[in-house]
């Protein structure tokens, strides 16, 4: 509980701009990623932001400070749980090498089927030809193949 509400805030006001200042350079430099210590400090004033919004939230007064508390606490979330990932171009030595051969093997089973229907196919054709050589006017309509 808040006994002095104008102490608390001088108190935990610079955290908060601490916090919005790590926010703020998090959201100019994109492709900065922070080291170890700066996640740390990132998460813990993360976490004593929301403890003091959920303090500042039992009381009606000072909605001011609630709602710029708020929207710091949500910008840090979003800062926090965002994945960034890295922009990939067209990669074709990639694909090739490396998503092609992957996506094979985990559709092998139905290229096998696949395989299986087709040489099934084509010993049958090759069976029907050769014990009716006069079937190929029927299966093979074409008449340059002659």
């Amino acid at each position: 509980m808040i006994v002095d509400l104008h102490r608390f805030l001088a108190a935990e006001a610079p955290y908060w701009s601490e916090l919005e200042t790590m926010i703020e350079g998090l959201d100019r430099r994109v492709e900065h990623s922070l080291a170890v210590d700066e996640v740390k400090r990132l998460h813990y004033l993360y976490e004593r932001a929301s403890a003091d919004l959920a303090r500042l939230r039992q009381l009606p007064s000072e909605p001011r400070a609630r709602v710029r508390l708020e929207a710091l606490v949500a910008r840090a979330y979003a800062e926090i749980h965002e994945t960034r990932g890295r922009a990939r171009g067209l990669a074709p030595l990639r694909w090739f090498l490396t998503t092609l051969p992957q996506t094979f093997r985990r559709h092998v089973r139905a290229f096998q089927l696949a395989l299986a229907f087709t040489l099934v196919g084509a010993c049958f054709g090759a069976l029907v030809l050769y014990v009716d050589p006069e079937a190929k006017r029927v299966l093979l309509p074409y008449t340059h193949l002659g």
